[in-house]
């Protein structure tokens, strides 16, 4: 599912002309390059949480947020602009080169290919809180990073 998701944003990042990628198309929007700096980033980070599964202590009775259950009801982020703490919501810079980008992008999708692999031997009761979602185990992380791809390719 996530592969699936993340192969077509790669394949369009090529499709872009390499003037284009840095152009914002309105005053409050990013540029693709920030969109996959995004996007690689915050996938990693979640990535991150997904392998501290393996070593949390099992929680099987905490759960996830009110919010948290409606994102995983509906496996998508409502339409409205989510915003997160100051601190997380930080401008990202608009000069890193293609390249390195493109190199970023494939590394994330073997990345995420060993992570689905590994999830599998990971009891479903360790989990790691999220402030916004809640406790979520291996699968919910990896769904999490499904939905937060999606939110994006919904939105460009």
């Amino acid at each position: 599912m996530i592969s699936s998701t993340v192969h077509p944003l790669l394949s369009e990042l090529d499709e872009y002309e390499k003037s284009y990628y840095r152009h914002h198309q309105t005053m409050n929007s990013g540029s693709i390059l920030q969109l996959y700096r995004h996007l690689i980033d915050k996938s990693n980070e979640i990535l991150d949480f997904a392998e501290q599964c393996e070593f949390a202590p099992p929680l099987a009775t905490k759960g996830r947020t009110r919010f948290g259950n409606l994102v995983f009801l509906y496996g998508e982020v409502p339409w409205v602009r989510i915003r997160f703490r100051d601190d997380l919501d930080i401008e990202l810079e608009n000069n890193l080169d293609y390249a390195i980008l493109k190199e970023s992008a494939r590394q994330l999708v073997t990345r995420i290919d060993q992570v689905k692999t590994h999830a599998q031997t990971i009891d479903s009761s360790r989990k790691i809180y999220q402030e916004e979602l809640g406790w979520l185990n291996v699968s919910d992380w990896l769904e999490w990073l499904d939905i937060h791809l999606q939110y994006h390719l919904r939105k460009r």
